[in-house]
């Protein structure tokens, strides 16, 4: 069963140096950031995701809390033609808050993808950050055009 996405928190703010960079956005820019939860079927939480958008390409309404916040339905509710994208995968030690998102110990060693999804023409789109824990799961990724 894939883990269901829950919203925790939708904010927008001016993005932090580290987010410009990676979204190649300039000083000062706006982004809407999408902090939710992803559980298992029985409601054990499995991921803690951190979803950056620059809000150049998306509306208040297309990020509007309690929506779905995947990429593609995000694209398509904002009229975003998404292209390419790039995901690394790596393990890391979760700090405290996390781990408490996880019911988990603070340094336990999870699985850390940060991805990068830009639109047709290259800018990006997205960036997400997620810790995932793997006992009794496996990470799925469905991609489709």
């Amino acid at each position: 069963m894939l883990a269901e996405a829950k919203a925790k928190e939708v904010q927008e703010r001016t993005a932090s140096l580290e987010e410009a960079e990676r979204l190649q956005l300039s000083r000062g820019e706006m982004v809407f950031e999408i902090s939710q939860t992803r559980c298992s079927a029985d409601g054990r939480p499995v991921a803690v995701d951190t979803v950056i958008l620059p809000a150049t390409l998306f509306t208040r309404d297309a990020v509007r809390e309690g929506a779905d916040h995947s990429i593609l339905r995000l694209a398509k509710r904002a009229g975003v033609l998404l292209g390419t994208g790039e995901e690394r995968v790596s393990l890391a030690q979760v700090d405290p808050a996390t781990a408490k998102l996880l019911r988990t110990d603070a340094g336990t060693s999870v699985v850390r993808l940060d991805r990068i999804v830009n639109t047709i023409d290259g800018t990006p789109a997205e960036w997400r950050v997620a810790y995932c824990t793997m006992s009794g799961s496996a990470y799925v990724s469905q991609l489709r055009a």
